[in-house]
C-alpha cells in the first residue's frame, strides 16, 4: 500500500486520506481502484472505470473496525487528520 501510495499523484493520494474510511470494508479490507489505461503507461491513478481493483487486508487484533481503521491510518499516515469525525 505504500508503495502505490508513493506513486500516485497528490491529489489522488489526498483523496484516499479524505476518504478512507468508505473504502475500508467491515472485514478489514481496503479497496482501492487503479486506471488500467494508466497502470499500462506505467502511471497510477485512481478510478471508477476500467479499472483493476486491488484489495489489502488490514491486520488488526482484535478484529474490530476501530483497530482496523488505526492500523490504516498509520499505514496512509492520517493518524489525527480527523480524529473528530465517525469515530
Amino acid at each position: 500500500l505504500r508503495r502505490i501510495m508513493e506513486h500516485l499523484p497528490e491529489e489522488d493520494r489526498e483523496f484516499i486520506r479524505k476518504r478512507y474510511k468508505e473504502m475500508l470494508d467491515e472485514f478489514g479490507r481496503f479497496h482501492i481502484r487503479l486506471s488500467k489505461q494508466e497502470l499500462y503507461k506505467g502511471k497510477f491513478r485512481l478510478a471508477e472505470r476500467g479499472v483493476v481493483k486491488i484489495i489489502f487486508s488490514v491486520e488488526a487484533f482484535p478484529a474490530k473496525r476501530e483497530v482496523y481503521l488505526r492500523n490504516l491510518e498509520e499505514m496512509l499516515n492520517v493518524r489525527g487528520l480527523d480524529s473528530k469525525e465517525e469515530r
